[in-house]
Parts: C-alpha cells; structure tokens; sequence
C-alpha cells in the first residue's frame, strides 16, 4: 500500500489574490483565437479571410490553441504586433525598389480607360441620403481635390507615395457603402481612391500584385488593432510585447492560485476546518520580517493609490536587503536606477503620478548618497563603494 502523504502547513492555507489581469478573464485551456472570437472584443469590425490568416501566422501556436493558457483573446492579439510591424516594413521596401526601377506610367489614373474612380464617387454621391443635395457631397469633392495631383500623375514612385499616405489615414474597420457622417464618407471616398491608385500600379507594375498580397492584410491587422489595442500599444513592438508578458504573468498568477485555493478548500473540508476563513495566505507578506516591515515603512514615504502599492512594492523590494544585526538595508538609488529603466509608458501604467515617485525616490537616494559621502569622505570613494555610475550620480542630482 502507497504511504499517505502528509498534509503540509500551507495546504491548509489560502493565497491572497494577486493583480488582476486587465486584458480580460484568462483562459484555462487553450484556446482557438478564431473570427468570431476576435469580433467580439470592443473596437474594429469583421476581418477579411486574408487578414485572419495571416493574424493566425503571426500569432503561432497549434491550430485551435493560438491563446494560451492565463492569457486571453485581447492579449494573444499583442503577438502580433510585432510581426505586423515587420511585414510592413519589409514589403514597403520591396515595394520601394520595384516601382524605383519601374518607367513611367503610360496614362494616369485618371485617364486609364481601365479606371473607374470617377463612377466610383459618382456612385458615393447616390449613395448619401439625400443624394446632390446632400452637404457630404463637399466631403467627397474635398478628398477628390486632394488626391488629384497623384491621380493625375504619370510618376510610379509620387503615385506609391499618395497610396501609402492615403493608407495609413484610412481607418479599415470603418468602411461603409452609405455613409452618413463626415467621417464615414471620408474614409470611404480615401479607400476608393486608394484601390484606384492600387489598380494602376498593378496594371502598369505586375510584379507588385503578390507583393500588395502580403502587405494589404498587414495594413488591415494594423488598422484593427489601432482600434482593439489603441496606437501607443499597436504601433510599439516593445510595449505590446512588454504589456502581453506582464498580463501573461497575472493571468497564470490567477489560475495557478484558484488551483491552489480548491485545492485548500477540499483539505480543509476534509480535516474539518473551517472552509471560509480565507485570512491565511501563502507568500512572503503573510510573515513578517525586517525586510517586510522595511519594505512596508519604505512605502509609507509615498502619497499614492492603494492599487499602486504593490507596483512600488514590485520596485522597491529587489533592492532591499536584511541588515547584518537587525532590520533591513534599502538601496534607493537602485530603486531610482529602476525606474528610470521603464519606458515612460510602462512607469505611467504603473503609477497615476509617475513624477511624483520619481520624486521621492530621487530624494531619498540624495539623501542616502549624502551620508555615505561623509562616511567615506569624497564622492568618487562612496560612489565606488555604493556601485554607482555618472549616469546614476546625475539622476540622483548630484554634482561632481
């Protein structure tokens, strides 16, 4: 007969709960990352087959299990951003050089017997609701206007040029055939005069109809997540990427510790202990100690939310160490250092007044530099002593 296990202390004890994912409830299998799925996040509409195929290349991972366990269908998506970037880049400059070698075109797009850009807004305009009489009509005639020097152009690369401005300005997740706000018929008259201007560099260009295969679902994806992620995150590899990696941790975080907590309720059940007392945790702040009590004085020193704490906690805690008799040793410069190794972006997620704590780690870390330059008589010695360089000196404030 297999020996029973004994039961550990911390079976019988439940752990706190941790930060909450923001990017939606996490998974606990994984799961497919399919159209329907992506629609139903807020922002942006339904993608074409060509953009889904290429969202489910980039993003990787089994068909059918493209998010992965703890994280979710908004945070899969930051995968992507990465790649999309890439591709876009990559097939602009094949395109560069193609059209670079290209001649001249033989006609415009205007003049192209093969061009339909003049009926296409001929057919917006029966389109508005209220047809000639309708004030969108000087919307349509201002985008014609606009547009006019490269539909009159005979120039590959002007041409190009007008098509890739014309494509980062249109918002793909807003194209309607009956528009009824500026906006929408805007958007609407640039997509026409886009796929115009696409046209004529196919027919006249044939080597850039695979490559428009490749960078036309991409300019989609870009413009969806523009409207699921917002640009600071769609546009920025390093901060989609960072911000997926630190959901992905909270949401395994989540799991892992309602795992843990059914797990304790059954043991608590089954001795006949309370299951509800919920006041005993697991982790390092349950039991307190000198660096915990340290750690929490240092906190003390900052006006900040409640919510914040534990992002300060996160920063202060690794430059923390026990003292050799009794209490703890805080490194504010390595704090200070820290901190100013976050992007802007990721200090204003963590804190609602990032100066403010910067502030206050500045100042503490003066103060502590202050000292040790008495104790070891000049700046350079306690600067060598305390591991600090210029760059770290100057951001403390001090002048050497």
């Amino acid at each position: 007969m297999a020996k029973a296990t004994e039961a550990a202390p911390k079976d019988f004890v439940y752990r706190e709960p941790t930060p909450a994912p923001q990017h939606g409830a996490p998974v606990e299998v994984a799961s497919p990352l399919d159209n329907a799925t992506i629609n139903k996040l807020p922002g942006g509409k339904d993608l074409s087959p060509e953009a889904v195929e290429a969202l489910k290349a980039h993003i990787g991972g089994g068909p059918g299990a493209e998010i992965e366990v703890g994280s979710s269908p908004k945070n899969t998506l930051m995968k992507a951003v990465q790649p999309i970037q890439k591709t876009l880049a990559d097939t602009g400059i094949k395109m560069n050089q193609v059209i670079a070698d290209a001649p001249e075109f033989r006609t415009n797009t205007i003049t192209d017997p093969n061009s339909a850009i003049l009926q296409d807004l001929n057919d917006v305009r029966d389109n508005l609701p209220l047809r000639e009489d309708d004030p969108l009509n000087k919307v349509v005639d201002k985008q014609l206007e606009a547009a006019y020097p490269a539909l009159e152009s005979t120039d590959p690369q002007e041409v190009l040029a007008a098509r890739r401005t014309l494509g980062n300005q249109i918002d793909w997740n807003n194209i309607t055939n009956s528009p009824e706000t500026a906006g929408e018929a805007k958007n609407l008259v640039q997509a026409k005069i886009y796929k115009a201007l696409g046209n004529k560099i196919h027919s006249e260009i044939p080597e850039t109809v695979e490559l428009d295969k490749v960078f036309q679902p991409n300019l989609e994806l870009q413009s969806h997540l523009d409207a699921k992620l917002g640009r600071a995150v769609s546009r920025d590899p390093l901060e989609a990427e960072s911000q997926r990696l630190s959901e992905l941790k909270k949401g395994k975080a989540q799991i892992d510790n309602a795992a843990h907590n059914e797990i304790v309720a059954k043991n608590r059940e089954l001795a006949g202990r309370d299951e509800s007392d919920v006041k005993g945790t697991v982790g390092t702040k349950t039991v307190a100690t000198p660096v915990t009590d340290a750690l929490e004085e240092a906190v003390g020193k900052f006006n900040i939310p409640a919510v914040e704490q534990d992002a300060l906690h996160d920063l202060i805690q690794p430059n923390m160490t026990p003292g050799r008799l009794y209490g703890a040793n805080t490194k504010w410069y390595g704090a200070l250092k820290d901190f100013d190794a976050l992007e802007p972006q990721e200090q204003a997620a963590r804190f609602s007044d990032p100066m403010a704590v910067r502030n206050v780690l500045r100042k503490q870390a003066a103060i502590q530099f202050s000292k040790a330059a008495v104790k070891y008589g000049t700046i350079a010695v306690a600067a060598h002593e305390l591991g600090i360089d210029k760059p770290l000196l100057r951001a403390i404030g001090v002048v050497f």
